[in-house]
């Protein structure tokens, strides 16, 4: 959308993910190689908050002027509808919890790619 290419949206935007800054991402890394998970532990290191792809395209629009309306696609077989993950273990682990919220995340991803 910042090169002005439309964007498209597959099936009806209720697909849901569950986005987190790379900031969190390298503060949690950082915490993990403190304080565990034990060897071979598994921890998802995510918000555990979902944002449905039209709510993503509709924040992209919003700070990018200009971009071009969303070009609708039929659903793709295979794509996952929901993929959100659980922050507990983190939490309770290694005391991770993501600080960076969407809207504030998407911002600065925008104003790095600009760079």
């Amino acid at each position: 959308m910042l090169k002005n290419k439309t964007p498209i949206l597959y099936g009806d935007g209720g697909q849901t993910r569950d986005f987190i800054y790379i900031s969190d991402v390298v503060r949690a890394n950082i915490l993990a190689a403190k304080n565990g998970p034990p060897e071979g532990g598994i921890i998802n290191i995510c918000t555990g908050k979902q944002v449905t792809i039209l709510e993503l395209i509709e924040e992209l629009q919003k700070y990018i002027p200009g971009s071009p309306p969303i070009q609708k696609q039929p659903a793709r077989n295979g794509d996952i509808y929901h993929s959100y993950g659980s922050p507990k273990l983190a939490k309770k682990i290694i005391s991770f919890e993501s600080e960076v919220k969407f809207s504030e995340g998407l911002k600065r991803t925008i104003e790095w790619m600009k760079l």
